[in-house]
Formats: C-alpha cells, sequence, structure tokens
C-alpha cells in the first residue's frame, strides 16, 4: 500500500512542517496537559512571567498603578472593574464586544472605539474619534475608515500615524505597535512600497522595543501577527506565548493559537481554545465569545460540516450584524455547502457594506480551495485582487491554487504579483524559485499524459513512462472489475522533480514533506526514484505509485473534487492491485482488537491530523478495508454510485442513504462484524470455539494444579476459570511469561501437544517456528520446510514463512529434501507482489524464469526490476539480454541506450547500440 494522497490539505501540511519545527521551550509553554481519554481537550496552561509578577506586586505602587498594572497585562481581581473604565478596557482585552462598560459614556472612547472597529461598525466609531489625534486615535480611524471601504481616506489617516518618526524610536512602545499597525493598513491599501510595510524594518522596530519595554505584550502580540502571516507559523508561536505569559486573558493571542490548530487540523485542540475564548467572556458576565465562535465555524468549514459553521456563525451575526470576520465566513459556509449562487449573494452583500475590500470574496476563494473546487476558487479569489490589488494575501492565495491546479503562466503571475507586494513570505519565495527550475524542464506528450522533467539522466525515465501510463489509464478509467468508469477531460500533467527537496517544494511551497508523490487534481508531482542522499526513499515502483496517485485524479475529477478523503485514498489502495501485506493487516487486527479503529466522523483526521505514529498508515489501511467491504456487501459499482452522490453536493450521510440505501451508522456496524471475519481469515484471531495460547495454558495450569493436589475445587479457590465456550480472543502478541509459581512455562513437548490437538493454530505455529528458529540460531533447515508451509497456510498475510522458505530454496536444502527447484518460485511471487522498494525479488524471478526457458516471465519480471531501479545499469543490462532473447529488438535497444547515459564512459554500450540498429534496420 502506498501512503500518498491528494493535496487539498497541503497547505496545511506546510504550515504543520514548519509549525513542527517551532522551539521546545516554545511548545512547551503553550501545550496543554494530556487528557484522560475519556476527557474533553483542554485548552493549554499559561503561566504569567515571573517578572510581570514581580512588577505588579511592587510594594512601591500606588494602589491606583497597581490596579492599572493589573489591568494592562490580564490580572485584574473583580474589584478592579467596579468602574466602567476599567471594565472597558478589559473587555477590549477578552473581546467582549458588547460588555455593557463599552456603551458606557464613562468609559474611554478610544476603547469603545476599539470595539466598534472590531463589529464593524465605522460610522458609529468615527462618531467617537472626533477631534482625538493621538497615534491609537490616528489608527482606529484610518481602520475605521478600511471597514466602511474609504481606503483612500483610510491610507491617508494611517500615513499621519506613522509620520511621527519619534514614535517608531522604540522609546514607547505602546506608540510604536499603533504606528506599525497603521504602518500595516497603509500597506494593505497601497502596497508595501513604503518604509512601514518593511518586513525587516518591522520585526527590527518591534525587537528593540521589546528590549525598552519587557513586560509589552503588545509587541509581542503584533510580532505574532505580523510573522503567521509571512507564512512563519513556528516563530509566531513563541511570539504568541511571549504575549499570554505578559497578558494570560489576552483573546487576539489565544484566537491565533487557535487559528494555528486549525491550519493543521488541530479541531480537538482549536475547538478547546474556543471554549477558553469564551470563558473570558464568560468572566465579564459577557455572551460568548464571538472569536470562539469564529473558530468553530472556521473548523467546520474545514472538515466539510458547513451547517456547523452556519450555526456558529448565526448567533454572532444577530449580536453583531456587520461583523467583517464573520460575514466572510458566512460566505464561505455558503460556498463550501457547493451553493455558489447563494456564497456570490452573500459576497455581494459584503462588497455593500465595504466597498472595495476583499474579505468575503477571499475567505470563500480559501474555502474553495481546501474543497478543491479550483475553478469557483479561482472565479473569487481573482475576484479579492481586482477588489484589493495591493493586498499580497489574495495573490499569494491566487497564485498556490492556480499552481495546484497545473496553470502555471497564472500561477507565475500572480505569485509574482505576491512577490512584490510581499517579498518576504517564506512560499511564495519557494514557489517563484520552483519555477524558475521548471521553465528549464523538458517534456514529452501522449494522448492523456505530459511528463514534464529536468534535462538529464531523468529522461531514461520520462521517455519509457509513457507507454506504461497510457497502460495505467486503461485500468483506472476502464470498464474492468474496480475501475473508475471515468476519463478526466483534460490531460494529467507528470511532473517528475530530480530529487525530494524540488518535489517538495512543488507540493507544498516548503522542502520537506512525507511522501514520494502527489496528486493536486490534473498535476502529478513525484521524486524520482533514484539512490543517493536528495533522495527520501530510494528507488520504488514508479508505476504502482503514480497508478495511486491518478486515482486521485480520475476520483476527483468524476465527483467535482467532492469525494471524501477516505474515499479517494480508499479506491487508490484498491487500484495498485497490490495484495495488503502483514504489516497493514497486523495494523488493522491490532486495532480492531482494541477498539481503535476511526469512525467515520474520525477517519479524515487520521490523514491530515494524526495523533499516533501509526493513525496515518491506520486511516489509509481502514479506509482501504472499508471500500474493499463496500464492493462485497453493495456490488461493483456502489462505490461510484457514492461518488456520484457527493459529485451532486450530497455530504457524506445522505450520500450513504442515496448511493447504499443505509445510514452511516449502519454500514460502519456491518463493516465492523465483517473486519471482525476478516481477521479470522488471515490467522491473526482465532474463530469461536478454538482456545487461545493463554487459554491453553490455564488449561495446563489446572491440569497440573489437579494433579498435584488431587483435589477437584483446587482450581475455583485459586481463582482460575476456562470457558471453551468464550468468544474468539485476540492473540497478537509474543509469548507471554508466566510467574512460576501459578502457571507453567510453556515446554517444547507441551507446545507439540497442543499443535497435535489444534494443527492449523495459527499463534501456535507462529510460536512453533519462532521457537525452532531460536534453536537454530535464526536459521532454517530441511527439517521445517512442512512446518513452515503449515505456517504460511494457517496465517496467510504472514512474510516469515515465505522468507524461510525462499532461504531454505537457495541454500540448495529444500531441493535436496526432495523438493522442485521450481518450488521457490511462488514463496518469491508472493513476497514481490507487495513490494514496493526493493527490486530484489523481481530480478531472482527473472533469473528464475530465464534459466527454466520461460521467457515472457522472465521479462516480465526484469522489466518490473528495472520500473523500481530504473538508474541500475545491472537490471537494464539483464533485461537488455532477455529482449534480445525473447528477439524483442526495441525494447532491448531502449535499455542499451538507457545505459549509454547511465555509463556513459563504457563504449560497449554504444557499440551494442549501434549493432542493435544495424539489425533493426536489416530486419526493415
Amino acid at each position: 500500500m502506498i501512503t500518498c494522497g491528494p493535496i487539498g490539505f497541503m497547505r496545511t501540511l506546510a504550515a504543520a512542517l514548519v509549525f513542527a519545527s517551532a522551539a521546545p521551550l516554545a511548545i512547551a509553554q503553550v501545550h496543554a496537559t494530556a487528557p484522560a481519554s475519556d476527557e474533553a481537550p483542554r485548552a493549554p496552561t499559561i503561566e504569567p512571567a515571573r517578572s510581570l509578577l514581580r512588577a505588579v506586586s511592587a510594594p512601591f505602587l500606588t494602589e491606583d498603578e497597581s490596579r492599572a498594572l493589573r489591568l494592562e497585562h490580564g490580572l485584574w481581581t473583580e474589584a478592579d472593574l467596579s468602574d466602567p473604565r476599567w471594565a472597558a478596557k478589559a473587555a477590549i482585552a477578552v473581546g467582549a464586544w458588547d460588555h455593557p462598560s463599552l456603551q458606557d459614556e464613562g468609559a474611554d472612547p478610544l476603547d469603545r472605539a476599539e470595539a466598534l472597529v472590531a463589529i464593524g461598525e465605522g460610522e458609529a466609531a468615527l462618531d467617537l474619534l472626533n477631534d482625538l489625534d493621538s497615534i491609537r486615535a490616528l489608527r482606529l480611524r484610518a481602520e475605521s475608515l478600511l471597514v466602511l471601504g474609504r481606503t483612500e481616506d483610510a491610507a491617508r489617516e494611517a500615513a499621519r500615524a506613522v509620520e511621527d518618526r519619534a514614535s517608531m524610536s522604540g522609546e514607547d512602545a505602546s506608540a510604536l505597535v499603533e504606528a506599525l499597525r497603521a504602518g500595516l493598513v497603509r500597506t494593505r491599501v497601497e502596497g508595501a512600497q513604503h518604509a512601514a510595510g518593511d518586513f525587516h524594518g518591522i520585526i527590527g522596530a518591534l525587537g528593540q522595543a521589546r528590549q525598552g519595554a519587557p513586560l509589552s505584550w503588545r509587541v509581542r502580540l503584533l510580532e505574532a501577527e505580523v510573522l503567521q502571516a509571512k507564512s512563519n507559523p513556528a516563530e509566531a508561536r513563541a511570539a504568541i506565548t511571549e504575549a499570554l505569559r505578559h497578558h494570560p486573558r489576552l483573546a487576539p493571542a489565544w484566537r491565533l493559537i487557535a487559528e494555528q490548530q486549525v491550519d493543521t487540523f488541530g479541531f480537538d485542540a482549536a475547538t478547546a481554545i474556543a471554549g477558553r475564548l469564551d470563558e473570558l467572556t464568560g468572566e465579564l458576565d459577557a455572551g460568548p465569545s464571538a472569536a470562539g465562535a469564529l473558530v468553530r465555524a472556521r473548523a467546520a468549514l474545514r472538515v466539510g460540516d458547513p451547517e456547523t459553521a452556519e450555526r456558529e456563525l448565526a448567533g454572532v451575526l444577530e449580536r453583531f450584524p456587520n461583523h467583517q470576520g464573520a460575514l466572510s465566513l458566512h460566505a464561505a459556509a455558503a460556498a463550501r455547502a457547493f451553493d455558489f449562487d447563494e456564497a456570490q449573494r452573500r459576497v455581494d452583500a459584503f462588497a455593500e457594506r465595504s466597498p472595495g475590500l476583499a474579505d468575503a470574496a477571499l475567505a470563500v476563494g480559501v474555502a474553495l480551495s481546501d474543497a478543491r473546487q479550483y475553478a469557483e476558487a479561482s472565479a473569487f479569489l481573482n475576484r479579492a485582487v481586482e477588489l484589493e490589488p495591493n493586498r499580497a494575501e489574495g495573490w499569494i492565495e491566487l497564485g498556490m491554487l492556480e499552481m495546484q491546479w497545473g496553470r502555471d503562466s497564472a500561477a507565475l503571475d500572480a505569485l509574482r504579483t505576491a512577490a512584490r507586494l510581499d517579498p518576504f513570505h517564506t512560499r511564495v519565495d519557494n514557489a517563484l524559485r520552483l519555477f524558475t527550475e521548471l521553465l528549464t524542464y523538458d517534456t514529452l506528450d501522449s494522448e492523456h499524459f505530459r511528463v514534464r522533467f529536468r534535462p538529464g539522466i531523468d529522461r531514461v525515465l520520462a521517455e519509457e513512462m509513457l507507454v506504461e501510463l497510457e497502460a495505467m489509464h486503461e485500468r483506472v478509467t476502464g470498464d474492468a472489475p474496480g475501475s473508475i468508469r471515468h476519463v478526466p477531460s483534460e490531460r494529467t500533467l507528470i511532473e517528475l522533480m530530480p530529487d525530494h527537496a524540488w518535489f517538495s517544494v512543488r507540493i507544498t511551497g516548503m522542502p520537506k514533506i512525507f511522501t514520494v508523490a502527489a496528486a493536486t487534481g490534473r498535476v502529478i508531482a513525484m521524486e524520482s526514484p533514484k539512490s543517493g542522499p536528495r533522495s527520501s526513499t530510494g528507488p520504488y515502483d514508479w508505476l504502482r505509485v503514480v497508478r495511486h496517485e491518478y486515482v486521485h485524479t480520475v476520483t476527483l475529477s468524476r465527483t467535482n473534487n467532492r469525494i471524501p478523503h477516505w474515499l479517494t485514498e480508499a479506491a487508490a489502495v484498491h487500484l495498485e492491485d497490490a495484495p495488503r501485506d502483514e504489516q497493514r493487516a497486523r495494523l488493522l487486527a491490532g486495532a480492531y482488537a482494541a477498539g481503535e479503529l476511526f469512525t467515520m466522523d474520525r477517519i479524515n483526521l487520521g490523514f491530515i491530523r494524526p495523533e499516533k505514529p501509526t493513525d496515518r498508515a491506520l486511516a489509509y489501511a481502514q479506509s482501504h478495508w472499508m471500500y474493499e467491504f463496500m464492493i462485497e456487501r453493495f456490488g461493483d459499482e456502489a462505490p461510484l454510485r457514492f461518488m456520484d452522490a457527493v459529485a451532486e453536493g450530497l455530504l457524506q450521510p445522505r450520500a450513504f442513504e442515496n448511493a447504499l440505501g443505509v445510514r452511516e451508522a449502519d454500514f460502519y456496524e456491518s463493516f465492523m462484524a465483517w473486519a471482525g471475519e476478516q481477521v479470522v481469515a488471515w490467522g491473526l484471531a482465532l474463530p469461536r470455539g478454538v482456545p487461545s495460547v493463554e487459554a491453553l495454558r490455564t488449561r495446563a495450569a489446572i491440569a497440573a494444579m489437579r494433579d498435584d493436589e488431587g483435589e477437584q475445587d483446587a482450581p475455583a479457590r485459586r481463582g482460575f476459570v476456562f470457558d471453551p465456550d468464550a468468544e474468539p480472543v485476540f492473540d497478537l502478541g509474543p509469548i507471554t511469561t508466566i510467574d512460576a509459581d501459578s502457571l507453567p512455562r510453556v515446554t517444547p513437548a507441551q507446545l507439540d501437544a497442543w499443535l497435535d490437538e489444534h494443527p492449523a493454530h495459527p499463534k501456535l505455529l507462529g510460536l512453533k517456528v519462532r521457537a525452532e528458529l531460536e534453536r537454530r540460531n535464526g536459521r532454517p533447515d530441511a527439517s521445517m520446510l512442512e512446518l513452515l508451509e503449515r505456517y504460511a497456510e494457517a496465517r496467510p498475510v504472514a512474510e516469515l514463512p515465505h522468507r524461510m522458505l525462499v532461504t531454505l530454496y537457495r541454500s540448495g536444502e529444500a531441493i535436496a529434501s526432495g523438493r522442485s527447484p521450481e518450488g521457490v518460485i511462488p514463496h518469491l511471487e508472493w513476497l514481490d507482489v507487495r513490494e514496493v522498494y526493493s527490486p530484489v525479488y523481481a530480478i531472482e524471478l527473472a533469473r528464475l524464469y530465464a534459466d527454466a526457458g520461460a521467457r515472457t516471465p522472465a521479462l516480465e519480471k526484469a522489466e518490473r526490476a528495472v520500473r523500481i531501479s530504473p538508474f541500475n545499469a545491472e537490471y537494464r543490462d539483464f533485461a537488455a539480454r532477455i529482449s534480445l532473447v525473447q528477439r524483442d529488438i526495441p525494447r532491448a535497444e531502449r535499455h542499451i541506450r538507457a545505459l549509454t547515459v547511465l555509463e556513459p564512459d563504457e563504449p560497449m554500450h554504444r557499440a551494442r547500440l549501434e549493432r542493435l540498429r544495424e539489425l533493426r534496420a536489416s530486419e526493415h
């Protein structure tokens, strides 16, 4: 099974990779305590900085000074909030926008204006800001004008805020932050072609301010926001941590953490933090947090649950009807439900409130890009950049979308514009370097595919791919059992990237990901299957891997890119046309026995947000398992009916009812019953009535104690109970050591006696094989032949008996015992069909078939060895020789031509190539 996949979530993957590199200290400071399995996740606990606690409790402070510090840093007490002036400051910090203090005329008008800007009430905010000329007032006026769509006026007010260069000195941290925030408004409107938009200038100024004001959370919060906007979540997280250590109740910082969790599919953690935001507003007896609701809504959109998003947003919009964040996600929710007309209506309504602002169009475009609705996403993102042509964010999203969609020219144009507006964005820089690289590549075309590759040694593989790809196309799209029966409308682009770093940048914009191939719709990128330090895996069966990815391309096309993640992965694994290996079978059996298989509402998270090292592999394996069940129970066309149902816009629960005629819960219940039967068939669980090893040990212990004591009731008094009719017992682990004082150890004689009684018992046979190998220091001998064959039959997924039998044949012991030399072939075939990364079984089979005069299978296996390791000269030479024996001159010529590239200094290859060309010419 290949663990690659489609890239609807690659923006998330890139964020997760960078996020994972955060400083350990920062992670530790914000990391939540792991809850017990039955507990809901909890928000992280952040302890205030010791320096802050010392400052707040300094004995020389007056009560007013101490209260002011407590309010400034989120350490207030209930008594501190008795005055509306102070309560308003607390309400601003926690995002309690409808707190009564913010309606009180006694509160600071700047605080009241801050709240009004936050909920989209620009006109009311401007009324409060009349005749106020502080830097904060100018910044708020600029933001108010921006909310109203008066962009030129907003830029003018923002410029006034940054004109006072003294405010940029770092001596007054609050003034500096206000000036920099105003500068960000100006940058959004006019672009980054001025000092206030310079990233390094901003970070440098904030660093200077940190030194001058070590307790300032405002500096750290702005730093976190800027770093997050530049696609640097690791450093942003460190800054967020510091902000919260200097203001533990700071809602914007908590929301940033939650947004990072949503970006990386950490939905449980995001929901816990949203709950923390609700707690913060609840402490002030205010309504639920709008920020918390927006976090939950965005998380729901990312998992394709627009109905939950709509419910969350309805509560916010009922209280704050002009809240721009809520209105933007409201439009995205309609789009995620594939109601594009309603999404457009909501985007238009947003434009009426805030002319010239792209927030709603941008949110819709991002949501549709996540859902792989490339055409519609492109339309909304193009609308976003039309509305705000100097806002880098829209161009970045558009460029990344077009890049995944395979529209290189449009992607390059958008990314160049993004780089001009935001020269310091990591993913944009990587993407542009990639396009510079791709401009040097060559291409080869067939009817359904285009292969793009770096000139040089990769041409050897590229020239061979098209014939194999067209045959693969027939298997995937045709009418054979398991096929998808759909042909994409566009030619698929296969990008053969020269190494892992370039492949990773092609997919995510970052230089390292966890796989060797990935599909983004009509584009499939793959890492060249070479050995060497720049390779992540070395050789691999590229055709099997690309077939997996092409199934994604075809299923996405058949479903209008609406197929659930688990189902496209299931179809892709199914069409690898390879049997399940032992590792995957044991993984499934173990999860089944432990009750740890994914539920239907959690399986997609196994791919994109694994909580355990085995989760991603389990998600692939279980999805395929459910797909097999779907076909067996509901027919070969059942998955296709399901795909067509989601293509029509039905969400997964409805698709089950529409396509299969069962509720999702009933499907899963039936699958679980079937799965148990499968595990028994694999020899990894015991059928009813067959005792487990532990039961046999217990029975032997009871018999021994009866013999020792002569008492019929001794077992009952000692607490031993054996029920031969118990439910099947899963017995997957190694031998369990038994306390010598209670149960006897298993002796070889006892094991043999049990096998006489249960000759096909898979666990007993496995223990016997292991015991015999231990006696022989891991090397089998001919006396084990029958035992190994019995074990292979009793546990059909087990790899060990086949490997040991191959060893016996290769050593000659099996043949000396009367076995035919060809007897090794079924065992090598068993191993080879499950192998992805090594050609050793294929080349050995090729030699065996050649020695036996079986030329056709010899050539097939030689070609398979070359396919796994296409740059191996030895395998090429062998394949050329077999081709010549078969009189397949074109094939032999192809391999020898490759040898002239792989070993350019070997004159024999060119001489052989010339001779072949002469031979081919003479035959014509």
